[in-house]
């Protein structure tokens, strides 16, 4: 980048009234357009020299303000569309997905210069707490969203947690609580929002569709001050996180010793409240509004609170069927039509029968049990199964379709009869 500003940083955004500038001139009518220039701000100014800790956080500040109203219009235009799998849902998430990874690697290296300046400015310290709790909200917000595509939670998400909340306690911060944005009434803490992530995690999301994991999200950040940490070993405190290796959390294992980096955590206390929401639910006291304000019915919202109540639970629930290990391999295939096609017991006269009678309900579908339908098939490795099902990883981009909730048909390899099934968990589901 060309010396342009004499002793100021060699990059455009050299004060914080510029930077108000540039934002200013950001498209009013592309929401993903203007979001992707303030995740281009926010990784160039990341690293770029000539900043003062003072100014390089004032702008950081400033781009996540700007892009907080973006990414939540955004992400909820995702998970409308999110259950289609189009390449319209894989092009919003790729945009909130990066701004989130910007935003909480930025924060951190941020934080990371502040630690190593010799004179901290006095503002900026002041401003440390919420800055720090910024930084894990979206790590935070990374892990959900990676979640909900139902991929491998990046090493980065755990290391930028474990660093915003080690940084904290450090500090003497952990449990103070600010106000993370000035349109958020509800005031956090560092250790809250560790162990919102945490509890997300734990939550058995990939049970759930992203409508619903944002709504866990949700519940999971209002009883937050429920969840609980500590440096030692409980009965309540069913999990443990090393905070010297960036992997996820798993359960106590009471076999190892304690070490000072380790954490453990459990969310039982918080049992009672959602018990108080599932009465109220079921006694019709809550039945014609939402209770979270989010895109679920009062019913769907019911199914997440038992669903939450199963798992925040010291005992988790069980298998009904025992399930073995195998190697083998079957073909799948998916799309309505095609399943109709290839499954045998399926009698498409009456599906398209029903199909008609849907219509007049505004659920069209174009059945045509004549037509043949060109399909193409995957070849998944499975390595468990039961009487009511099979367990595959799926790797090299087989499964991109693959959500909570999708119809295929499957057969074994070399067979001629297909199956129906449903996708019920993905496959790093926690264990």
């Amino acid at each position: 980048m060309f010396k342009l500003f004499g002793d100021k940083p060699d990059h455009p955004l050299f004060s914080l009234a510029e930077a108000k500038l540039l934002l200013s001139q950001l498209p009013q009518d592309d929401d993903y357009q203007s979001l992707e220039e303030i995740t281009f701000w926010l990784e160039s100014i990341k690293s770029a020299d000539g900043f003062s800790p003072e100014l390089r956080i004032e702008i950081i500040l400033l781009l996540d303000e700007e892009g907080q109203p973006l990414l939540t219009k955004l992400l909820d235009q995702f998970i409308d569309v999110q259950r289609l799998r189009d390449v319209k849902g894989t092009h919003l998430w790729q945009g909130i997905h990066a701004f989130t990874k910007a935003l909480s690697d930025t924060y951190a290296s941020s934080i990371r210069e502040y630690q190593q300046a010799e004179n901290k400015p006095l503002n900026t310290s002041r401003q440390v707490p919420m800055i720090c709790v910024r930084q894990l909200l979206a790590a935070s917000g990374q892990l959900k969203l990676e979640l909900m595509q139902y991929i491998e939670v990046e090493s980065s998400v755990w290391q930028n947690l474990w660093f915003g909340y080690q940084f904290s306690e450090t500090e003497g911060f952990a449990e103070s609580l600010t106000q993370a944005y000035t349109n958020q009434t509800i005031r956090t803490s560092p250790k809250r929002e560790l162990l919102r992530a945490l509890v997300l995690y734990i939550s058995s999301p990939g049970t759930l569709a992203a409508d619903q994991i944002e709504l866990s999200y949700s519940i999971s950040g209002q009883l937050a001050s429920s969840f609980d940490l500590k440096k030692v070993s409980e009965p309540n405190y069913p999990y443990q996180l090393d905070l010297s290796v960036n992997v996820p959390p798993h359960k106590t294992d009471s076999n190892l010793a304690e070490d000072p980096s380790t954490r453990f955590f459990g969310a039982v206390w918080a049992l009672p409240a959602l018990k108080e929401f599932i009465d109220r639910f079921e006694s019709g006291l809550i039945s014609n509004k939402k209770a979270f304000g989010g895109k679920l019915t009062p019913a769907g919202e019911l199914i997440v609170l038992k669903h939450l109540m199963n798992y925040w639970a010291l005992e988790l629930p069980h298998r009904l069927m025992e399930r073995r290990s195998i190697s083998a391999t079957i073909e799948v295939t998916h799309g309505f039509r095609v399943i109709c096609q290839v499954v045998n017991d399926l009698d498409g006269a009456n599906l398209a029968e029903q199909a008609t009678s849907r219509s007049k309900k505004n659920l069209e579908i174009d059945l045509n049990p004549d037509a043949e339908i060109e399909y193409a098939t995957e070849v998944w490795d499975v390595s468990d199964m039961s009487v009511g099902g099979i367990g595959a990883t799926l790797t090299g981009g087989v499964g991109a379709w693959v959500e909570v909730g999708s119809l295929c048909a499957l057969k074994p390899h070399n067979s001629h009869q297909w199956w129906v099934g449903m996708i019920r968990t993905s496959a790093y589901q926690y264990r």
